[in-house]
C-alpha cells in the first residue's frame, strides 16, 4: 500500500472515528514521552492508552497500531504510521464538528451536477430507516467522489472491496457499528464477506463466530457502494441496493470538476485551472488532480511534476 492510498485510508479512518481519534492521539503522547526518556522504549500496553483488546486486535488489522514487541508477559504496541496519523489528526482538527448523524449542508458542494444523485443520495441520508445505494460507473468520474464524501461524515467507515478489513467484515462492524458503510469496489469483497453484508442489508443483523459461540447484533447501518461492473455482483446482494449509473467525464467536465474540488482545498482557482489541464492531457480522473495539487504550489512544480510523471512512463 503506498503512502497516498495509507493517508487517505487514516484521514477516513480517524475522521469517522472519535474513540479511535481520541486513542490515536492518547497513543501518539506516551510514544513521544517514552522516546525521550528512554531510547530504546518498546511501545505502550493497552491499559496505557487504554485499548479494549478486542478492539485493538482489529486495529492492529486495520494498520492503525501495530505490534513493536511481544514476550511471554507483555506485548507492547505503537501507532503504525505516527507521521501520517499526526497529520490526519492536524487536518481534522481545523475542521468543524458535525455529530453523527447530522448531513452536513454543504455535502457534495464540489461535485458538479448529477443533481438527481445528490437529491437521492440526501434522502437516503435523512430516512429513517437505512436505504443502501450502489454507483455503478468506469474508473474516472464522480462516483468516487461521491464515495469519497460520504465516506468523510461522521458516522462512517470508509473501505475498499479487496480489503475491507483484514480481520473480515462481520469484526469491523461489530467493533466500530458504523451509521455508514462505504465501500468501493464491491466486485472485490470476498465471497463470506458478501453473506455478512447481505445479512445487515436484509435485516440489520451481523454474526459472527467467537470461541466456539454465535454472536448476534443489530444495528441500523446505510451502505453506500461502489463498483465498475454490476454484473460481477451475487444478484440477491443487487436487490438490497438502489443503483445510479455514471458515464466517464469528457475534458470539458474532467477540467471544471477538478477545479471546483482543488479551489475547495485552498489552492488559487487559476493554479487549479492550470493543473486540471495540465493532468486531463493523460487522465481523467480527478483523483489524480486532486493529488498533484497537494504536491505543487506553482505552475512551475506543476510543469514538472507532468514532466517527470512522462519520463517515467518512457523509461
Amino acid at each position: 500500500m503506498n503512502q497516498v492510498t495509507v493517508r487517505e485510508k487514516l484521514y477516513r479512518f480517524l475522521s469517522s472515528n472519535p474513540e479511535v481519534r481520541r486513542m490515536v492521539t492518547r497513543a501518539l503522547e506516551l510514544e513521544a514521552e517514552g522516546a525521550a526518556k528512554n531510547p530504546y522504549y518498546l511501545g505502550w500496553e493497552w491499559h496505557d492508552v487504554p485499548v479494549p483488546t478486542a478492539k485493538l486486535r482489529v486495529l492492529v488489522e486495520e494498520e492503525v497500531f501495530k505490534v513493536n514487541y511481544n514476550s511471554r508477559s507483555t506485548t507492547a504496541y505503537m501507532v503504525k504510521y505516527p507521521d501520517l496519523a499526526r497529520e490526519a489528526l492536524a487536518i481534522i482538527g481545523t475542521g468543524a464538528v458535525v455529530e453523527e448523524g447530522q448531513v452536513p449542508a454543504d455535502l457534495f458542494k464540489h461535485i458538479i451536477g448529477h443533481d438527481e444523485v445528490k437529491f437521492w443520495l440526501g434522502k437516503s441520508l435523512a430516512a429513517e430507516m437505512p436505504v443502501h445505494i450502489l454507483l455503478v460507473g468506469p474508473p474516472a468520474t464522480a462516483k468516487s467522489l461521491f464515495l469519497e464524501e460520504l465516506g468523510g461524515l461522521p458516522g462512517a467507515q470508509y473501505a475498499l472491496g479487496g480489503s475491507a478489513s483484514k480481520a473480515g467484515i462481520a469484526d469491523f462492524l461489530l467493533q466500530f457499528r458504523p451509521r455508514y458503510l462505504v465501500i468501493d469496489e464491491l466486485d472485490k469483497m470476498k465471497a463470506e464477506d458478501y453473506s455478512v453484508l447481505l445479512s445487515l442489508m436484509q435485516s440489520g443483523i451481523v454474526a459472527r463466530l467467537k470461541k466456539g459461540m454465535r454472536e448476534v447484533e443489530r444495528m441500523a447501518t446505510w451502505v453506500f457502494a461502489g463498483v465498475n461492473r454490476r454484473d460481477r455482483l451475487p444478484p440477491e446482494l443487487l436487490s438490497r441496493f438502489v443503483e445510479f449509473e455514471f458515464n466517464s467525464y469528457t475534458r470539458e467536465e474532467f477540467i471544471q470538476v477538478a477545479v471546483s474540488v482543488i479551489t475547495g482545498l485552498g489552492k488559487d482557482p487559476e493554479l487549479a485551472r492550470y493543473i486540471a489541464e495540465k493532468v486531463c492531457l493523460r487522465t481523467l480522473d480527478v483523483r489524480q488532480a486532486i493529488q498533484v495539487s497537494k504536491l505543487v504550489s506553482n505552475r512551475d512544480e506543476v510543469d514538472r511534476f507532468e514532466e517527470g510523471i512522462g519520463r517515467a512512463r518512457l523509461m
